[in-house]
């Protein structure tokens, strides 16, 4: 028998790109992906995104759009500090056995 106090959140999964950063008849403009899954669930991980320089719909060179503040393409996530979990585990003692080979406690922080 394993008891496990917490499980991972499974959330869902999209990608997309919008072009927020356009301003009209000005050419090239940024481009961005939405933000990929947090590295970690807690305790500060990370999250990247595409940024890709467009006109018409299509993707060129970065120095293309110089002359525009480039959006970010990382940031920090789940700051939040992680939560004391414990994992148990229990194993049917022979009596040879001492009791300190029997059961088993890990504290993860």
């Amino acid at each position: 028998l394993q008891i496990i106090s917490q499980e991972p959140n499974q959330g869902i999964e999209y990608e997309y790109y919008q072009s927020r950063y356009r301003k009209p008849s000005q050419g090239y403009f940024w481009s961005v992906g939405s933000w990929s899954l947090c590295s970690k669930e807690c305790g500060g991980g990370y999250q990247t995104r595409l940024v890709f320089c467009t006109i018409d719909n299509e993707a060129y060179p970065d120095y293309m759009c110089r002359n525009q503040v480039r959006p970010s393409s990382n940031k920090t996530c789940n700051g939040q500090s992680c939560p004391e979990t414990k994992q148990l585990s229990f194993i049917p003692r022979p009596s040879v056995w001492t009791s300190s080979q029997c059961l088993t406690r890990r504290v993860y922080r």
